[in-house]
């Protein structure tokens, strides 16, 4: 398994991702380029009260953010799935998200009561 991406890593990793530029992510966050380029580059960190929408914006879990153990124990199944559908677009997810529902609805409709 490879090790965690550091801070600064992890961020600049998922803004491209989210085909988010720099400048484009400073907007969301209302800073500066620059306050984004020094998070990237691990010269300086965010403010703790911008943590809860960058991890929002760029889809990063908290417990991966500061290399904590994740707050629930997958199967390994579970564990690929989860981290396919992070990769995914938010308008891919939806259509994921309303066939699993689709899917569980059928399963529950074949139980006998």
């Amino acid at each position: 398994m490879a090790p965690p991406l550091q801070f600064g890593a992890l961020i600049k990793e998922r803004r491209k991702h989210a085909r988010l530029t720099q400048m484009d992510l400073a907007e969301l966050m209302h800073v500066t380029r620059n306050t984004v380029i020094n998070w990237e580059a691990d010269k300086s960190k965010p403010d703790y009260s911008l943590i809860p929408d960058l991890c929002l914006f760029l889809n990063i879990r908290l417990y991966e953010l500061f290399h904590l153990p994740p707050e629930v124990d997958l199967e390994p199944l579970e564990n690929r799935v989860v981290n396919n559908l992070r990769k995914l677009r938010p308008s891919s997810r939806r259509v994921v998200d309303k066939m699993v529902i689709a899917m569980v609805e059928e399963e529950c409709r074949d139980i006998p009561d």
